[in-house]
């Protein structure tokens, strides 16, 4: 239970010099405002690094002032939430300096942070640093790290990731103190000591223990003790010394003085924010009945000197005076508002008189309409004119027509001078509201900025570990922020230096191997029209199809390139080169299946379809078996071999979610892995989904999987990316290797891996080449 009329008592324990010490050492006791103190409490933070280069006292100020800063600027008075948000925006600032290469510290930092309030706790922990509670003369070790010096590894990405919370009763004690603390101190030395003496004493005490006993040694230590208000004592600490006190002093209690603040508070708000709605008022009234008299018959009234001054301060947005000589805003001992609130008040004033002073006069004017037919417009010479007027246009229209012409010189200047106005008054507030617009969307780029930053150290935090994928992940995220974001003058520079950044990180976690790859042969020396599609190997040569003629061409290894057979007879352009154990398989368009082997022997092979109604766009011999991908059926067939020949197709897949319609490529090894147009790679085992297959996020991702090889030769899955003109290499459950490029690739269609031989080949347009994995 919380005791109200108690208050907390603290001293502290430093012991540091920082050209002696081996350890970096600081305790943070802070000094709220009242207002801060009874919203929020008070905070403490002891650190230490081990070490004592400059980058460890930088590392610790950042602690101290940014956790400070972040927690009594909260907007929100829940001590949990705003220590909670508090510890949040720290973790992103130690981010950004981990960003920069600044990673060594972390294994060596302890601290504990705690914020306290009429005897609640909340506090996290990290490293070796002890919080003990003393309690009915016993001394609880809280995070029972005392007996041992094991360290446990920080996460990078959430430094300060828990938070420990309790009540401290009246007469209990806390103490937060370094590890080293223990190697010179027993805990029931510390616990007598603690609880038999107050804060200052035992605080002294100690520290004359330790730096009688001691040599270059660092301490450093925070005790606290919840004890009646009218015993409380206020500190002033002096640096390397033992802390010293004096006695609260007299006068209004703490909950008289805190009623009194908060009056004075919304005493000086309401002198320094005026009521609008009745300056407002006052001003559009005085305006309005000044336009309406100059527009009307009679003269304007004649103002005395009293009234003339009362308008010139309406006009410069202030009050008449109460009393003339004292201003009301000293007579107060207020300091007047800024000239900037001034001068937008007054702007917004006359903006307002002005809209006001039109809708008079045509309040006016509508007033005339009514009576106009009752007058007789005075005789002069724009009558003449008047009656020129169309037809159309009625009496009334006219009546007032005349009666504008007939107002004085004077008068109507200073109604043209009001439109004027109005006019750059409306065009002022359109300008505005452009100007905001853009402002938001300005805003919304440089918080997509802040957000990149923070996924590339973030990023960054996630390679200590060794963990690529996540890695990869924030930074494609980074990136996708940063792009986004069009190439305004201001944001210009800010952002080529942050998508430089994350383009440096993601080659080193993207393995791009750029090759220089072997031409083999170009067909298109010896036939310019050619268009090849598929390729196949039989012993040292390969094969591929003109998938215009159907025509197939023999390419040896030395770079020759022969016509097999152009009047091949097969019905239709061939579609698919399969390899088969010891022949190629050549499937037309027309499903005609016929199988080659070498020298130049074609064998025509029956297979059956239940539906003429298909589109094969891959095929793959497995086992003996044929399995053909059908992305109009939305099917994978299998077609079981008998003898010579293979028998109908029947559906291999199970698993009803799986979507084939745009699949391009096809693989088994006993499980089977397809290649989609739109970028997708899925794995299935027995005809469903397989659950541990997950592919990673590659940059850039995906386009159209042309081929895929991860037949039983390969270890590794290896996707040809014909949109990013790639060669991609995953693990077989879907994790990033490495990629292959080269600027010679520009369409590739086909692919052929040879893993043992360590070489991989690929049609490019109308070339054979070949490079080392």
């Amino acid at each position: 239970m919380r005791m109200q009329k108690s208050e907390l008592d603290v001293a502290k324990i430093l012991i540091y010099d920082e050209r002696k010490s081996r350890t970096t050492v600081s305790v943070f006791l802070s000094s709220p405002t009242p207002l801060e103190e009874a919203n929020l409490g008070r905070l403490f933070i002891l650190s230490e690094i081990e070490s004592t280069d400059r980058e460890s006292e930088n590392i610790i100020t950042i602690v101290e002032e940014e956790i400070a800063a972040s927690y009594y600027g909260s907007a929100d008075f829940n001590i949990e939430v705003a220590f909670e948000n508090a510890l949040a925006k720290t973790n992103s600032r130690l981010h950004q300096v981990m960003s920069g290469g600044h990673t060594d510290w972390l294994e060596k930092f302890s601290t504990v942070v705690a914020v306290i309030k009429e005897g609640g706790v909340h506090f996290t922990h990290l490293g070796q640093a002890h919080t003990f509670l003393i309690h009915n003369k016993q001394i609880v070790d809280i995070l029972g790290n005392a007996q041992t010096s094991q360290r446990v590894k920080i996460n990078p990405l959430k430094i300060f990731s828990n938070i420990i919370s309790g009540n401290l009763r009246e007469g209990d004690s806390l103490l937060f103190c370094t590890a080293s603390l223990l190697d010179y101190l027993s805990l029931e030395k510390l616990r007598k000591t603690v609880d038999e003496h107050a804060p200052k004493e035992a605080a002294q005490y100690l520290q004359a223990l330790l730096m009688e006993n001691t040599i270059n040694a660092t301490f450093g230590s925070i005790i606290m003790k919840l004890v009646p208000k009218k015993d409380v004592m206020v500190e002033s600490t002096v640096y390397g010394e033992g802390p010293q006190y004096t006695r609260a002093g007299g006068g209004s209690t703490p909950d008289e003085s805190m009623s009194t603040l908060i009056s004075q508070e919304q005493h000086t708000r309401s002198l320094l924010e005026p009521s609008l709605v009745t300056q407002v008022t006052k001003s559009l009234s005085s305006l309005g009945s000044t336009v309406t008299r100059l527009i009307g018959r009679g003269e304007p009234e004649r103002k005395n000197e009293q009234d003339l001054m009362a308008e010139d301060n309406l006009l410069l947005g202030e009050e008449a005076p109460v009393a003339p000589s004292v201003p009301r805003s000293r007579a107060h001992g207020v300091t007047a508002p800024p000239l900037s609130r001034k001068v937008m008040s007054i702007l917004q004033r006359l903006g307002s008189a002005i809209a006001h002073g039109i809708g008079q006069f045509f309040l006016w004017v509508f007033a005339r309409l009514k009576n106009v037919r009752k007058e007789r417009p005075r005789p002069t010479n724009y009558i003449q004119g008047a009656r020129r007027v169309p037809r159309r246009t009625s009496q009334g229209a006219a009546s007032l027509l005349l009666r504008l012409l007939n107002i004085p010189r004077r008068r109507k200047l200073i109604l043209l001078i009001a439109i004027a106005l109005l006019v750059v008054f409306s065009w002022t507030i359109v300008n505005q509201g452009e100007r905001k617009e853009q402002q938001t969307l300005r805003d919304q780029y440089n918080a997509d900025i802040i957000t990149a930053k923070q996924k590339v150290g973030e990023a960054d935090a996630a390679l200590i570990y060794e963990n690529e994928e996540d890695a990869r992940a924030l930074l494609i995220e980074a990136k996708n922020l940063v792009s986004g974001i069009p190439d305004d003058e201001e944001l210009k520079d800010e952002k080529t230096k942050v998508l430089g950044d994350i383009d440096t990180r993601l080659v080193d976690v993207n393995h791009v191997v750029d090759v220089q790859p072997t031409l083999i042969a170009d067909v298109a020396n010896g036939f310019p029209e050619a268009a090849l599609t598929g390729l196949g190997k039989l012993g040292s040569s390969y094969y591929s199809v003109d998938s215009r003629t159907g025509v197939l061409y023999h390419i040896a290894s030395d770079g020759t390139v022969l016509d097999v057979d152009r009047d091949l007879a097969i019905d239709g352009s061939i579609t698919q080169i399969l390899e088969a154990p010891s022949s190629l398989l050549l499937l037309s368009s027309t499903r005609v299946l016929a199988e080659f082997a070498e020298p130049a022997t074609f064998t025509k092979r029956e297979i059956l379809f239940a539906t003429q109604d298909v589109n094969i766009s891959s095929g793959v011999v497995y086992n003996g078996n044929l399995y053909l991908l059908d992305s109009q059926g939305k099917h994978v067939l299998k077609h079981i071999k008998t003898g010579a020949n293979y028998g109908e197709g029947v559906q291999w897949i199970k698993d009803s979610s799986v979507d084939v319609s745009r699949g391009s490529a096809i693989s088994v090894d006993g499980s089977m892995y397809i290649g989609t147009s739109d970028g997708k790679v899925m794995k299935l085992f027995q005809g469903n989904i397989d659950p541990d297959f997950k592919l990673s996020t590659i940059e850039p991702k995906f386009g159209a999987v042309k081929e895929i090889v991860a037949d039983e030769s390969v270890q590794n899955l290896y996707a040809l990316d014909r949109e990013n003109a790639r060669v991609v290499v995953l693990s077989k459950d879907g994790k990033f290797v490495k990629q292959y490029r080269s600027d010679t690739f520009d369409r590739l269609e086909a692919m052929h891996v040879d893993e043992g031989g360590g070489t991989v080949t690929v049609v490019n347009n109308t070339s054979l080449y070949s490079f080392p994995l």
